[in-house]
């Protein structure tokens, strides 16, 4: 019995080792975690249910905290900030890339690319943040070509 116990004992310190030698499920590089914002952010406008700064949850977990305070004392703009558009195309939600990101510091830089066809596409500039570990949307332009 007391062998089984230290048995035990050893497969779970051994276990606990190797779980966290793996990264976090929620550590993700910054372009993937600005491509997942776009398809959650047009899928939410796609279905009638535009994110909106005021809707916190969802937006704090894409969106740094400056940011997001930044766009709430900001009233009555006509483009989408994040979109930098004033409507969406029909394919943007299903055709998001991002570019492989350059990451500087605390500070990742990547083309979020919406659209499938010449006509649709629509390119900006990304701006993201390392926020304890997690990467966090600072900024968003329109990509220069």
């Amino acid at each position: 019995m007391r062998c089984l116990r230290v048995l035990l004992f050893v497969c779970g310190l051994i276990g606990t080792a190797i779980a966290q030698a793996q990264p976090s499920a929620t550590a993700q590089s910054p372009d993937r975690v600005a491509a997942s914002f776009y398809r959650w952010y047009l899928h939410e406008i796609d279905t009638g249910n535009p994110a909106t700064v005021q809707s916190q949850a969802p937006m704090k977990e894409y969106v740094s905290s400056e940011l997001l305070d930044s766009l709430r004392s900001k009233k009555g703009a006509d483009a989408d900030y994040f979109l930098k558009a004033q409507d969406t195309l029909e394919d943007w939600a299903d055709n998001v890339t991002a570019s492989t990101p350059k990451v500087t510091g605390d500070t990742a830089r990547t083309t979020i690319t919406l659209g499938a066809t010449s006509e649709s596409k629509h390119e900006l500039a990304v701006t993201l943040l390392n926020d304890h570990g997690k990467w966090k949307i600072q900024r968003v332009s329109t990509a220069h070509k």
